[in-house]
C-alpha cells in the first residue's frame, strides 16, 4: 500500500498548476536526544501536488500555514534528476496562519448549547 500522512508548515504560498491543481512544499521536523544528550532537530522538505484543490481553499494555502496532507508517494525523473512528490488526496488546515486573507471578513463561530446538539 502506498500511503503517507504528513503534518507540517508550508514554506511558501501554493502555486496554481492547471485548472484545479496546486503545488507547494511543507517542512516536517523530528526532535530527539543524541547519544551524548544534545537535542537534535531534523527538518525534511516535501513537495506536494494536489490535483483536486477547491478554489476557495487556495487563499489559505500560504507560507507558515500548518497543514495535514494525506496521499501517496510518487517518483519521477526529469533531465537525469530524480524527484519525489507527494500526490495529495486530502489537505486539511491544522493551525499556524489559519486567519482569512485580509480582504475577506472573518466569521465568528457562536457557541452551541448542549441542548441544541443533534445527539
Amino acid at each position: 500500500m502506498n500511503s503517507v500522512q504528513l503534518i507540517g508548515y508550508m514554506g511558501a504560498d501554493a502555486e496554481r498548476i492547471g485548472e484545479k491543481g496546486v503545488k507547494f512544499r511543507i517542512a516536517t521536523s523530528e526532535r530527539y536526544k543524541s547519544k551524548d544528550g544534545n537535542e537534535v532537530e531534523n527538518i525534511d522538505w516535501h513537495s506536494i501536488v494536489w490535483w483536486n484543490c477547491p478554489d476557495g481553499l487556495v487563499p489559505y494555502l500560504v507560507k507558515g500555514q500548518q497543514v495535514a496532507v494525506e496521499g501517496s508517494i510518487h517518483y519521477r525523473k526529469h533531465e537525469d534528476k530524480y524527484y519525489t512528490d507527494i500526490k495529495a488526496r486530502r489537505v486539511h488546515l491544522v493551525g499556524g496562519k489559519s486567519a482569512a486573507p485580509q480582504d475577506e471578513p472573518q466569521h465568528k463561530r457562536e457557541p452551541v448549547a448542549d441542548d441544541d446538539l443533534p445527539f
